[in-house]
């Protein structure tokens, strides 16, 4: 039987930053997609996470730029911990360039990001489900008890809600190891079943690409 997948973020950005030199998750993820047999579903808290992303990498090349202005400009100021490191090395791919010719670079960049998820959503996806202000907050805050991301906990109660809704057990997609492992799903679905199970919600089936 064909099953339908619902797409976790990190494929979707996978698949756009798919090339010819790209590592094997990258690749796998791309693959997955061109070859889905089943409907291919989003939901709009993926896509709200994908524009997040948009904004991110904006963000981390704006003050890039200035680091390449001013070499003591202070990079905690702007970013997060976790971006800094990502800024750094963008800073030393093109610390040796012209900033105008960087600024050209950056800008193109954005526009081909921005293009490729416009493209993605138009041409891949076949079903946009589970409007932000229908995410069920409740089981988010359940979620949320196990599942450290807040984003992650909205993305999973959206595929939850979304398969309330289904007839067909269909593929939850991820390649993340942190939040959907196979061990802490199963555990989940467990303290479902024990805690929960009278609110009546299935579990797709995980489909972790960095397990494959």
């Amino acid at each position: 039987m064909v099953s339908d997948n619902f797409l976790d973020t990190n494929i979707i950005i996978n698949y756009i930053n798919y090339s010819e030199k790209s590592n094997n998750l990258v690749k796998n993820s791309h693959d997955y997609v061109l070859n889905s047999k089943g409907e291919i579903i989003v939901c709009e808290m993926v896509i709200k996470e994908l524009n997040k992303i948009r904004e991110r990498k904006s963000l981390i090349r704006k003050v890039v730029l200035e680091l390449l202005k001013n070499e003591n400009y202070d990079l905690s100021l702007v970013l997060s911990k976790k971006d800094i490191p990502f800024a750094k090395k963008l800073y030393a791919r093109f610390r040796n360039y012209e900033i105008k010719k960087v600024s050209e670079i950056f800008i193109e960049e954005e526009s081909v990001f921005a293009i490729e998820i416009d493209k993605f959503i138009e041409t891949k996806v076949n079903k946009r489900v589970i409007p932000l202000s229908n995410i069920d907050n409740e089981l988010v805050i359940i979620l949320h008890d196990l599942i450290t991301n807040i984003d992650d906990c909205k993305v999973l109660a959206s595929a939850l809600q979304y398969q309330k809704q289904q007839s067909e057990i269909f593929n939850f997609v991820t390649a993340d190891n942190t939040d959907f492992n196979e061990r802490d799903y199963k555990y989940l679905i467990e303290h479902f079943e024990i805690n929960h199970n009278k609110k009546g919600f299935i579990f797709p089936k995980l489909v972790n690409l960095l397990s494959n």
